[in-house]
């Protein structure tokens, strides 16, 4: 994929496109997407994770969270055929994931199962919180992002404390403190700066989790532009 931009001088601009020498006359197909925003790189992408066959709230979590973060540019990703209201699509999944919410607060894998993931878990909460800041209500969503987060905290926290158990990989801790800096700063920070102390080691996924984390509170841009740089 490839990026740029015209001036005001400009009329048009020129792309070049390269086929392979190893193709084979009569045989595959050829497309390309030319779009004023960079978001149509995501089209191939948005739409595999909608049309993914599989019903386990991992799956359910991953087509919905680009529904709730780029609601209104479905058309870029091709969606709007399939979507007639994105919100009443998010909040039919949102309202239906009520039901298979742990009494602990967190979520199983699959659809009714009786044990916690973590990483689900965080899924969720992460879609909870952005949907609210783009006008969705708790009444909308329907599940219970308090016990959600509580059970996030007392798991990374339980993870650290017992010697018996195997702390959690920095990926996954960086996602958590990103889900929880909103309702626990203190303790997210606790978190973050655990992993900006080896930031040089970790890889550009987490890095970018741990810019957003330390974006979410005020007082860390300085962190941030060393992460970016």
């Amino acid at each position: 994929a490839t990026y740029g931009t015209l001036d005001e001088k400009e009329k048009l601009g020129t792309e070049e496109l390269a086929i392979p020498g190893f193709t084979k006359e009569g045989r595959g197909d050829l497309s390309f997407t030319i779009d004023a925003t960079r978001l149509g790189m995501l089209g191939g992408a948005v739409n595999y994770l909608f049309d993914y066959p599989y019903g386990c709230l991992e799956q359910q979590s991953s087509a919905v969270l680009p529904l709730v973060i780029f609601g209104d540019y479905i058309d870029v990703f091709g969606l709007d055929s399939k979507i007639a209201d994105i919100k009443k699509c998010v909040t039919t999944y949102t309202k239906s994931w009520s039901k298979y919410q742990l009494e602990n607060g967190g979520f199983p894998y699959w659809p009714g199962g009786s044990y916690p993931s973590l990483y689900v878990s965080i899924r969720m909460a992460n879609i909870y919180n952005l949907a609210l800041e783009r006008g969705y209500t708790a009444a909308d969503l329907g599940y219970n992002n308090k016990k959600l987060l509580d059970y996030i905290e007392h798991e990374i926290r339980d993870a650290d404390r017992d010697p018996a158990r195997a702390s959690y990989n920095d990926y996954i801790k960086a996602c958590a403190a990103l889900v929880l800096a909103k309702s626990n700063p203190p303790y997210a920070l606790i978190l973050l700066d655990e992993l900006y102390r080896h930031y040089s080691d970790l890889n550009l996924s987490t890095k970018a989790l741990l810019g957003l984390g330390y974006l979410s509170i005020p007082g860390y841009a300085s962190k941030v532009k060393t992460l970016a740089d």
